[in-house]
This record gives structure tokens, C-alpha cells and sequence, in this order.
């Protein structure tokens, strides 16, 4: 394994630099021997393999954060990272009996590669000199990874051979964008507020393709091709207060999101709108804080991934198939937790988690084909 890597940070003028890269390479060997009897059928295995993987990661960043006066900061970061990785598997086993003489001989040869770009941009105003902000943030990232592998399989039983070739090919496509504004003021020494907007899309793009070679063409597989492209689209808007006095210190929000998504290849399509509150509030038994109460509320959401929704079948094995529902709803999920603090050392937590329209993998019988 090598891994080296450098960085650099420096104050120029009014402008704060940094950068670093760093570069990351393995490669690994693993052999396999297994050596089986079973005496009461006077048979043995035998079985060799051979694995070899590794490749190459690498990447950069870069950052400026440049203050145009006292009041006013603008901030750029940006980052590549790419990736290239093999793997490289043969196998050979035997089974002989008095019965059978079976030799079984496998080659896998798979490659995984895939570049990421991300970017964010920031602009931050001080509003006044007790620390209240506006601050306006935008950020990028994008991730195109692609997988394949190669599979010869030859099978020997008794004389009589077969053989099959193969191949797996994946390309995909994410990219995510948000822009948000936050607003935070500082009313007085006891009183804090919050809020503001976001915006966040989220898109997948996924093809893969699945190949057998018969006669000298190559073949649809068994299992089933897809192509998936999602978009997710989500406004939010919010807003926190905060309050401290003496002993007593407590925080009460309020978001509310709007989500829409859907699908170009299969049609699937939701949007719905969720409020999610939350409320802390502290109370300290004694003057010095050493003993406290603390409870607290939130309400968070588990949205169903794309891979959850679409309907497409895929094959999982012989006989399983995976395939989404589109009309899943999100999961919500009630926290509630109250919690004993003793002289700053020993806590007790008391919790709840009360969870809505749980997302979990059922398995049915086919209707069309029981077995």
C-alpha cells in the first residue's frame, strides 16, 4: 500500500488558501487451498483459487476564503476525486467419486472506476456586532461510476463439457445541487432566532446491461437489464428560537419540506409535504450546573430510495426476484428522549422511537409462478 499526500494552508493578504492532494494505491493477493474427504461417500474435493485486486484513488481540493471588509466574506471550495480499481479471480475444483468426476474451472476479470466533482460557494454578511448573519450557500457534486466484469465458466462432468461466457456492464450517473439562505439573529443575551430556506436536487441515472455469448452472439441474460433515472426535488423552509435564562435554556423549531420526484423510464411519480418539529429544553437542578433535566423532541423522515420505488424486476437468485413499490409512502419516525445528568460524570436516558409507514422488504409468493 502507498499513500502519500501533501498540504498546504496560508494567510495572504485578505484572502485564507488551502489545498492538499493525495494519492492512494493497493494491491493485494489472496490464494485459496481446500483439500475435502467424505468418507462416507469415498469422494474428495479439491479446490484452488487464486484473487488479485487493488488500483488507484487520487484526488485534490482546494479552498479560498477571501474577506472583503469586516462585514462582508465570500468562500470557494472545490474537489476531484477519481478512482480506478481491478480485480482478477481463477478458480479450479474437482469433486471425484466412484460416481462422478466433475472439474469445474472459473475466471472473473472486473474493473470499478468512477470520477466525483463537488464545488460550494458561500457568501457570509455580519449584521451587527453581536454575531447575528445572513449567509447565502450553493454546492455541487457530481459522481459518474462504472462497473463491469468479464466471467468464463467451464464445467467438466464425467466427459462431457460446457462452458458459458459472460459479461456485466454498469454506468451511472448522480448529481446533487443545493442553494440555501440562512438568517441568524441575535435579539439579546437571552434570545436567538433562525431561519430560512433551501432547495436540493437529486438525480440518478443507472443502466445496467447483462450478456451471454451463444454461437457467437452475445445474448440478453437471463437477468433482466435496467435503466433507471430518478429526479428528487425538495424545498424546505425553517425557523428556530432559542432561549436562555438562569437554569432554564430551550429551543423550539418548526420545517416544513415539499418533496417531488419522478421517474422518465417506469413513470413513477410522488410529491407530498411533511412539517417536522423539534424541541429541546434544559433546566439545571443547581446553581453550578452540575446536575441537570434535559428532554427532548424531534421528528424526522426516511424517504424511499429510487431503488425502493421502481418497479423493474431484477433477479436476486435462481429463484428470488427484487422489484419496488411505487406507491410507498416516507417513513416518520417521533423521537422522544428524557435524560438525567449527575455531577457532569453519570447520565440516565429514557427514549422513545415511534415510527409511521415503515419501509421494509417483504417476500410473496409469485402469483404468475409459484415456484
Amino acid at each position: 500500500v502507498y499513500n502519500p499526500s501533501a498540504s498546504i494552508n496560508a494567510h495572504v493578504g485578505k484572502f485564507d488558501l488551502s489545498g492538499s492532494v493525495a494519492w492512494y494505491n493497493t494491491t493485494n493477493d489472496a490464494v485459496s487451498v481446500e483439500r475435502t474427504s467424505y468418507e462416507n461417500l469415498a469422494a474428495e474435493l479439491n479446490s484452488d483459487s487464486k484473487m488479485t485486486y487493488g488500483g488507484d484513488w487520487g484526488g485534490f481540493d482546494v479552498s479560498a476564503v477571501a474577506e472583503i471588509n469586516p462585514r462582508h466574506s465570500v468562500g470557494l471550495w472545490a474537489q476531484y476525486t477519481g478512482d480506478n480499481s481491478e480485480s482478477y479471480n481463477t478458480s479450479r475444483t474437482s469433486f471425484l467419486s466412484d460416481v462422478i468426476k466433475r472439474n469445474n474451472e472459473s475466471v472473473y476479470d472486473g474493473y470499478d472506476t468512477g470520477e466525483r466533482y463537488a464545488a460550494a460557494l458561500n457568501y457570509v454578511i455580519k449584521t451587527d456586532t453581536l454575531g447575528s448573519t445572513l449567509k447565502f450557500i450553493v454546492d455541487y457534486n457530481q459522481s459518474a461510476p462504472t462497473k463491469g466484469e468479464d466471467s468464463h465458466a467451464m464445467i467438466n462432468e464425467n466427459g462431457i463439457q460446457t462452458d458459458s461466457l459472460y459479461n456485466y456492464r454498469n454506468t451511472s450517473l448522480f448529481r446533487i445541487a443545493t442553494a440555501s439562505v440562512a438568517r441568524e439573529r441575535t435579539l439579546s443575551s437571552h434570545w436567538k432566532l433562525k431561519y430560512g430556506a433551501k432547495y436540493t436536487y437529486n438525480e440518478i441515472n443507472s443502466a445496467s446491461q447483462y450478456r451471454y455469448l451463444n454461437a457467437g452472439v452475445w445474448m440478453p441474460s437471463v437477468v433482466d437489464d435496467f435503466d433507471i433515472s430518478y429526479a428528487e426535488k425538495i424545498g424546505a423552509a425553517y425557523a428556530t428560537a432559542t432561549m436562555n435564562y438562569g437554569r432554564i435554556s430551550a429551543v423550539v423549531g418548526l420545517r416544513g419540506e415539499y418533496t417531488y420526484s419522478d421517474a422518465r423510464e417506469s413513470g413513477v411519480s410522488q410529491n407530498y409535504f411533511s412539517l417536522f418539529p423539534n424541541a429541546n429544553l434544559s433546566v439545571a437542578l443547581d446553581k453550578s450546573g452540575k446536575h441537570s433535566l434535559v428532554a427532548q423532541y424531534s421528528r424526522n423522515i426516511a424517504r424511499p430510495s429510487f431503488w425502493n420505488l421502481t418497479p423493474n424486476r431484477q433477479q436476486v437468485s435462481d429463484y428470488t426476484f427484487q422489484s419496488g413499490n411505487p406507491l410507498l409512502k416516507p417513513q416518520y419516525t417521533d423521537n422522544i428522549t428524557v435524560t438525567a445528568v449527575v455531577a457532569y460524570k453519570y447520565s440516565l436516558t429514557l427514549g422513545m422511537n415511534i415510527r409511521r409507514d415503515v419501509i421494509q422488504r417483504m417476500m410473496v409468493q409469485d402469483p404468475s409462478n409459484p415456484m
